[in-house]
């Protein structure tokens, strides 16, 4: 019960943060400006996008982990290799975050989009406001820019999170060690 709205106010917090955040990278002028030119639809519209994205990358990051987590020890034995575990979490956890960065690129460029279009207010990427940008959002950046429009980023993306899990993971995996002895 705690969790859900622990996760929920987070993402009420982080949302208007990540706006405000892509808005002034694309030249918006300050933080209130931005706040205040936002519609309601707009809000909804990246709310819904924001969570198509997030949902799915820690889904994929922590299944991806606890495959390479039970993988890595295997393989490294067959080849003679023993790594601390600290090690391996850091491996795994690299990896994990890794592929599941870049397997979501595509909803985070449709995040980007859906918070940084400045078409007038009646409009987004050319949608009416209020529709649904987790479905229809792709279909017409692939319209407007091809294929390649929902891969951008990916680079950056896979090296901004790959470190961030590694760290996440090992720091769990390291936490949940230390509870394992202590109880």
């Amino acid at each position: 019960l705690f969790r859900p709205a622990i996760c929920i106010v987070r993402q009420v917090l982080r949302v208007p943060a990540e706006i405000v955040c892509k808005r002034s990278q694309t030249g918006c002028s300050g933080v209130f400006d931005v706040l205040a030119e936002t519609s309601r639809e707009t809000w909804l519209a990246c709310w819904a996008a924001v969570l198509s994205r997030d949902v799915p990358m820690g889904g994929l990051q922590v299944a991806f982990y606890a495959q390479v987590h039970s993988a890595l020890p295997e393989a490294l034995s067959q080849m003679s290799q023993v790594l601390p575990d600290s090690l391996t979490d850091i491996i795994s956890g690299g990896i994990a975050g890794a592929i599941a960065a870049a397997l979501t690129t595509p909803l985070d460029v449709l995040v980007t989009h859906t918070m940084t279009d400045s078409n007038a207010p009646a409009e987004r990427k050319g949608l009416p406001v209020g529709s649904d940008p987790v479905t229809k959002g792709p279909l017409e950046l692939l319209r407007q820019g091809g294929s390649s429009t929902l891969t951008k980023g990916i680079g950056l993306r896979v090296l901004y999170y790959a470190p961030s899990i590694a760290i996440f993971f090992t720091i769990y995996e390291g936490m949940r060690r230390f509870l394992d002895c202590a109880i």
